[in-house]
């Protein structure tokens, strides 16, 4: 699998050859072709997601892959926990104002 310039993350399918290649003691470089990657890339998803005891797992890398890219994403404002319950409050019968109090 030939790739272009254009970054990819790397797919569940290939965490699970990675995790397969790895238990049978195949190199960085090995794994790279393989799965037509670049050896950094492999390397980097070893180091980053290989558990201290456990070694490397697709299924944990993967959990942790998403955990990241649900961190990285802007909070909208609606998630904002104080926005919520003022929202209840303007919304409730009582019809009080809601100030926003900033930390």
């Amino acid at each position: 699998m030939e790739r272009s310039g254009k970054y990819e993350q790397l797919k569940f399918e290939e965490r699970v050859t990675i995790a397969s290649l790895r238990l049978q003691r195949v190199g960085v470089r090995s794994i790279a072709r393989t799965i037509g990657r670049a050896a950094s890339t492999v390397s980097r998803e070893l180091r980053r997601n290989a558990q201290a005891q456990a070694g490397y797992s697709s299924v944990t890398a993967q959990a942790a892959h998403a955990a990241r890219r649900r961190a990285a994403r802007p909070k909208r404002k609606l998630d904002v926990p104080e926005r919520r319950e003022c929202e209840a409050i303007d919304a409730s019968a009582n019809g009080r104002d809601c100030e926003v109090r900033r930390r």
